[in-house]
């Protein structure tokens, strides 16, 4: 009762995943000095 079903906890983990990757590209970046994303950590905008 109450369990999550395999489809929901596959789409909870690649949810997941994904705001992980947003998160690390705000604070670390690409790593491309020329990046033209303001949203990206690596172009200092």
């Amino acid at each position: 009762v109450g369990a999550e079903s395999p489809c929901s906890d596959m789409k909870r983990a690649a949810a997941k995943k994904l705001i992980e990757r947003y998160f690390y590209q705000l604070t670390d970046g690409c790593g491309n000095p020329q990046c033209d994303n303001q949203n990206c950590a690596s172009s200092g905008k």
